[in-house]
């Protein structure tokens, strides 16, 4: 006669992590869809399934990766201005550089909008252009000619438009501790 076998209890599944779609289009190099996947996040929160849309805060490491996608889609003003107000609300991200090969999947193409953006600087020949290039040589673990970037842009100062609400696609950015409205 066979004894009876002790079963261990079912594990409880796994607890399902949310995709985020708008970091999967920056790796697949959808920028444009990336752009406006954080616009959407950055833009408007529900307060709960089918409830009015409420202000949130500004995320600046949102703010950040949007202008990653900006920079990708070759945006580089907007992109230069979404980094300078990401870096203005949280300044400690400065020593917390984005992982550029991480978030767009391939260093090779973070250094085509790496060299994307040095060529739009030299167009431009702003401190924000050139800060956006060290934020971006930053991310590429190049942090020597990061700092050269920033120093460049410090010769440049002040920044232009400084005191004007930077602007992005789908409106304008609210200032530092003040709420963003839903779009």
């Amino acid at each position: 006669m066979r004894r009876p076998v002790d079963v261990p209890p079912a594990s409880p599944a796994a607890p399902v992590v949310p995709r985020d779609e708008a970091a999967d289009a920056l790796v697949r190099g959808a920028y444009e869809l990336a752009v406006d996947l954080y616009l959407s996040r950055l833009g408007r929160a529900r307060a709960g399934s089918g409830e009015a849309e409420v202000p949130v805060e500004l995320d600046a490491h949102l703010l950040r990766l949007m202008g990653l996608a900006l920079a990708g889609a070759r945006h580089f003003d907007e992109a230069a201005e979404v980094f300078a107000h990401a870096y203005e609300i949280e300044p400690g991200l400065f020593d917390e550089p984005l992982d550029g090969r991480g978030a767009i999947g391939s260093s090779m193409e973070m250094r085509r909008i790496v060299l994307g953006a040095v060529k739009y600087a030299h167009e431009v020949n702003t401190a924000l252009a050139w800060k956006m290039v060290g934020y971006l040589m930053q991310a590429e673990g190049r942090k020597d000619q990061a700092r050269n970037m920033f120093e460049r842009a410090a010769e440049l100062a002040p920044v232009p438009g400084k005191g004007k609400k930077p602007t992005i696609p789908g409106g304008v950015l609210p200032e530092k501790g003040e709420k963003s409205t839903p779009m």
